[in-house]
């Protein structure tokens, strides 16, 4: 009779025991139970917004300035349209005229994509003289160093067969070159309010003015100055014959 109320016994406090760790078990959060999983939250995307100046590379623009949004960006380069890239990978593009060579149409298609916290555009070039079409590719990565400078990398397509005929829309096999790289670094120019500007407008201004009136009080104290005859002599500023 004792030993089947002892076993009753075990087997209700182990019952109770087993509970007990359930209970802790389901209080633990899931990630104790296994290996950690690496976060799946994307890289933070840089942003090139402002007005940048080219500190090395010599082929490439002098100064570019950035607008970026949550969907694009823009690039303003002097002498050049504006450059816009979507960054869903939609194609856009941009069409000029430049000055040499005369009488040619040049069209520029950009399509750009996130490498992580690189942005990825593939450039194409259609150039247009007397109805000859030539055509050119390549691929312009932009990213931010630790430094905070913009670091452009340019890579060329090359088409085959060479010469590169065709158009944006149709033209033959390309194969990037990955071992011909062109590397320009810009540095961020400092943004001026136009507010701190006009205030430092009306303070040169104000000291110009003041310095003008200075020296027209300087000139207007100072006795005159001219040729003057034997027998003349120059009295307060006023010339008067001498007694």
């Amino acid at each position: 009779m004792k030993r089947a109320l002892l076993a009753a016994a075990a087997a209700a406090c182990s019952g109770l025991l087993i509970a007990g760790a359930g209970t802790r078990l389901d209080a633990v959060p899931a990630r104790v139970h296994g290996p950690s999983r690496p976060s799946s939250q994307p890289e933070p995307r840089p942003d090139f917004s402002g007005t940048w100046r080219r500190v090395s590379g010599a082929v490439a623009p002098a100064q570019e300035t950035i607008a970026q949004t949550a969907s694009a960006l823009t690039i303003e380069t002097a002498g050049f349209p504006k450059a816009t890239c979507r960054f869903d990978g939609t194609e856009t593009r941009a069409r000029h005229e430049p000055p040499l060579p005369p009488d040619s149409v040049v069209t520029t298609s950009y399509r750009c994509v996130w490498d992580g916290a690189r942005l990825v555009a593939t450039i194409g070039t259609e150039t247009d003289l007397d109805g000859y079409k030539r055509l050119a590719f390549r691929q312009e990565t932009r990213s931010l160093d630790d430094d905070g400078h913009m670091v452009v990398e340019n890579r060329p397509f090359t088409i085959l067969p060479m010469g590169g005929t065709g158009s944006l829309d149709h033209h033959p096999p390309m194969t990037l070159t990955t071992s011909r790289v062109r590397t320009t670094v810009y540095e961020r120019r400092a943004y001026v309010s136009p507010s701190i500007i006009h205030l430092r407008s009306r303070r040169v201004l104000r000291w110009m003015n003041h310095e003008r009136s200075e020296a027209t009080k300087r000139r207007a104290s100072e006795p005159l100055r001219s040729l003057r005859e034997p027998g003349e002599q120059v009295v307060s500023g006023v010339r008067g014959d001498e007694p």
